[in-house]
């Protein structure tokens, strides 16, 4: 039986390396042990491997999503961004960002007054009050909607 195996080993060729590398392990970040030679795809944008005891990884080419929506809060992830889009929220005709039940004053017409509800901007022109008897000839400042006809300050032509 001593003879049979003797000539098994002489038939297949090892190295002491051959054995050591073969019984090497590695831990990953997560704790968990792989074996020699093994691969796995670590934070889903890594392609790791174990060599030697050592782990080695490259970086994958990963298509991240583009933000869906102004509002929407970035959650950094390993990779890619994550979102949280449960704040709900508006953007206005410029462009900003506005926050779920907002109101402001249009910078362009400031007769237009807009307001963010359910994630929709609703805007509405803004009412005079009626001048007074006299005849108000005052033009409004350019950041307001209506004429200021105080007829204490009233000027007549």
């Amino acid at each position: 039986m001593g003879l049979l195996m003797v000539l098994m080993f002489s038939m297949v060729p090892f190295s002491f390396c051959d054995i050591l590398y073969s019984s090497q392990r590695c831990v990953d970040e997560t704790g968990q042990i792989r074996s020699e030679g093994e691969t796995w795809i670590a934070n889903g944008c890594r392609q790791c491997s174990c060599t030697r005891g050592n782990i080695m990884c490259r970086q994958l080419h990963v298509r991240c999503y583009p933000k869906p929506h102004p509002h929407c809060v970035e959650i950094p992830g390993p990779c890619c961004p994550q979102w949280d889009c449960s704040i709900i929220g508006c953007t206005d005709r410029q462009g900003a960002p506005r926050n779920e039940g907002e109101t402001w004053q249009d910078p362009i017409d400031p007769c237009t007054f807009c307001s963010c509800q359910h994630g929709m901007v609703t805007c509405f022109l803004r009412d005079c009050p009626p001048p007074p008897h006299v005849p108000c000839t005052r033009p409004p400042h350019p950041d307001q909607c209506c004429p200021d006809c105080n007829p204490s300050l009233t000027y007549y032509h």
